[in-house]
């Protein structure tokens, strides 16, 4: 009896190890053998970091001196979170296990590299879009750009290009008679002149208009505009003859400035909402047709009313060490500064006077802003979502609530202590916010019962004049730009990474 127990142990290890051995990890894939088919399935990713940025899945893995081809990716192999440069798929894989949380997971490819011909990808049941929902796609070496689709096909699959942000168009032969639902959903532009037998809804915005740069036409003769594609430049300008803009040219693509030709004499309703300005000096008809604003003057990424400079209506910088508004400007309009991105330092020139209310409310993406000496008065909630401020010496009354709760720092060059209201059920944690003053100051702000809420500290402001400070030439060779204190006690507006660059370069 004991025997018969042993042996039936033995064999369940031996099932177990026999089970074991058919998936086997080559790189950073782990691959299931399948002796029946002779063939390999793709079952999992290594989470390691040295992975690289992208993944390529051989067409035929070797185990025991056997070659298996590669002809499946199952369920959850690529399941997790995370953005891939691209994949590599051999034209040996057949299917794709798709479950609800895609065979991907929420992992993610900006581009899919498909090692067959397009007559092969087109021969595939899978849905690329469940393997990455916004991706470039390369047949072999080429990447798609314009889709030509080859002669003498007669079908084209359920979602096969569906998700590909890669081409703009697709030319499809007359003999193609069926195609598959969603199979060209969201390209913009088909050419095709066939007979469909398929009814489905299979995508396309437009059917056999005509592309040329960003900009889609109803036909060749280029004067109707029907689309503006998208990734392309937030500064437009139309070409000269186009006559007539469709309703939806600019759908779902808001550009900052678009500069329309004197030929156009129709503009649907509502074409340009949300768009910030409108370069045109025509007489089109067809309005109200949108724009925040008509005819302003752009220069550097900024919007201004008109040439004067005086006003600014918007700033359209992002990913930039520091930003100058120059001293021309004396008035910035309410959330001129909500779609900014990544700027190191924001520096107002002399111009300014007054920043009014919500001047920079929703300013997420903006570090530091810096106040020439010329700025006297701070309305409330002028800078609701900015973290740190520098406040040039001429400053002298805050409105209520003139900072947001994200304020981290406060550096203040004023040698006349600025008035501020101080109310008991004000709810901001001032105590959190470091205060920075000059040296011999620190017994006036202490004295103002606003003022004393702070983290207050010193600095040495004998070395910086305001020329000094708006100089930034040398931020040029910096990843960013910040605020910190060097060991002389100075204050510098740069990142930490500079700490030496520029104290061989000013001090």
């Amino acid at each position: 009896m004991k025997n018969r127990f042993f042996l039936l142990v033995l064999a369940a290890m031996t099932s177990l190890s026999l089970l074991a051995a058919e998936e086997i990890e080559i790189g950073a894939l782990r691959y299931a053998i399948n002796d029946s088919t002779r063939s390999a399935a793709v079952v999992a990713i290594n989470r390691n970091d040295s992975i690289g940025s992208g993944v390529i899945i051989p067409d035929s893995i070797y185990y025991h001196d056997t070659a298996y081809p590669v002809t499946e990716i199952q369920q959850n192999a690529f399941a997790g979170s995370r953005y891939y440069d691209w994949i590599t798929i051999p034209k040996t894989i057949s299917r794709i296990v798709i479950n609800d949380n895609y065979s991907f997971g929420y992992s993610h490819f900006d581009t899919i590299r498909f090692s067959g011909t397009l007559s092969d990808w087109l021969t595939k049941e899978w849905d690329p879009y469940r393997v990455s929902n916004d991706y470039a796609l390369c047949i072999g070496s080429e990447l798609l750009t314009s889709l030509v689709i080859p002669e003498g096909t007669d079908t084209i699959k359920a979602n096969a290009f569906r998700g590909c942000k890669s081409f703009t168009s697709a030319t499809i032969p007359a003999s193609v008679r069926y195609i598959g639902e969603d199979a060209f959903r969201g390209i913009t532009n088909i050419n095709y002149h066939g007979n469909l037998q398929s009814y489905n809804n299979w995508g396309a915005h437009w059917m056999n208009a005509y592309v040329e740069g960003y900009f889609v036409y109803r036909n060749d003769s280029m004067t109707t505009l029907v689309e503006y594609l998208s990734d392309a430049p937030y500064i437009v300008t139309i070409p000269d003859g186009v006559i007539r803009i469709e309703e939806s040219t600019f759908y779902g693509v808001y550009p900052y400035s678009v500069t329309v030709p004197n030929s156009v004499v129709y503009i649907e309703d509502s074409t340009f909402v949300y768009i910030r300005n409108i370069e045109y000096h025509g007489t089109a008809k067809g309005c109200p047709w949108g724009a925040d604003n008509m005819n302003c003057y752009v220069e550097d990424d900024l919007f201004y009313k008109d040439k004067t400079k005086k006003e600014l209506i918007f700033c359209a910088a992002n990913d930039t060490d520091s930003v100058r508004i120059p001293n021309s400007v004396t008035k910035i309009r309410p959330f001129a500064f909500d779609e900014c991105k990544n700027i190191g330092v924001l520096y107002l020139g002399n111009g300014m006077r007054k920043i009014g209310k919500e001047t920079f409310l929703f300013c997420y993406g903006i570090d530091s802003v810096i106040l020439s000496d010329g700025v006297k008065y701070i309305e409330e909630e002028a800078f609701d979502d900015v973290r740190v401020i520098v406040l040039g010496s001429s400053v002298k009354r805050l409105g209520e609530n003139w900072i947001g709760r994200d304020i981290g720092k406060i550096y203040s060059y004023a040698r006349s202590v600025p008035k501020a209201k101080y109310r008991k059920d004000d709810h901001n944690e001032y105590w959190k916010i470091q205060l920075y003053i000059p040296k011999d100051m620190e017994r006036k702000y202490w004295r103002s019962k606003y003022w004393r809420q702070f983290d207050i500290h010193t600095m040495d402001t004998t070395l910086i004049s305001e020329k000094r400070r708006s100089k930034f030439d040398f931020v040029k060779t910096c990843d960013g730009v910040g605020l910190i204190s060097l060991a002389t006690s100075d204050t510098l507006f740069v990142r930490n990474t500079c700490i030496s660059a520029i104290q061989t370069t000013i001090l």
